[in-house]
């Protein structure tokens, strides 16, 4: 972080996926869910090009599939 309180270095942004999705797994046990019940997600991110870069791979190795499953309505 700059002296702004701004994140300036993006570098560990794989890292942080990977930690948001151990916890969403986590969530999900509580309530007899995994992430194969995930039919859609919203990912926010500082950094597009950075969020951009690491989302695929990581959600990947979280879904075993580059995308949660998705469901018509």
């Amino acid at each position: 972080m700059n002296e702004d309180g701004l994140v300036t270095d993006f570098a560990n942004m794989g890292e942080q996926l990977r930690q948001c999705y151990a916890n969403a797994a986590e969530l999900l046990k509580r309530f007899d869910a995994s992430l194969d019940d995930v039919v859609d997600e919203v990912i926010y991110v500082v950094d597009a090009d950075a969020g951009d870069a690491a989302a695929g791979p990581v959600r990947k190795e979280a879904y075993g599939r580059p995308d949660p499953r998705w469901q018509a309505p």
